[in-house]
């Protein structure tokens, strides 16, 4: 698979899918993702964590999570970058991880509950079993 890569990172494109880890407060009894999904203490997250779906598997992305009851969400990335958000690959971010797949979401800003919203709107809950 060749990969547009830019130094170490590769380019995220708009048709690509993210995946999302989500826990189980995160989704609501009726299957919709919440739009705490995006937020950490009830502010929007200055970066969110996802995986580029091409460079994972749904099933390596949610064995990364070690806590019980966990679930995947996938979302498009046009959904941030249409919300004037960027998406960068960076699987050096957390220097614990050896995810290569790892990507932020960053430009969200404390008051944007609008983008979380739209976010988890537009995010799928995959069905795989829980953690």
């Amino acid at each position: 698979m060749a990969l547009d890569r830019v130094e170490d990172r590769v380019e995220v494109r708009r048709e690509d899918f993210l995946y999302r880890r989500l826990a189980p407060s995160h989704v609501k009894p009726d299957g919709v993702v919440s739009s705490t999904a995006f937020m950490y203490s009830g502010v929007p997250m200055s970066e969110v964590s996802v995986d580029l779906a091409r460079l994972t598997t749904p099933f390596e992305c949610l064995a990364r999570e070690r806590r019980p009851g966990w679930r995947l969400g996938e979302l498009r990335a046009a959904v941030p970058l249409d919300l004037d958000l960027t998406v960068r690959h960076d699987p050096k971010h957390d220097p614990d991880s050896d995810n290569p797949a790892h990507c932020l979401i960053v430009g969200l800003g404390p008051d944007d509950m609008t983008q979380c919203y739209m976010m988890a709107r537009q995010t799928r809950v995959l069905d795989l079993p829980p953690t």
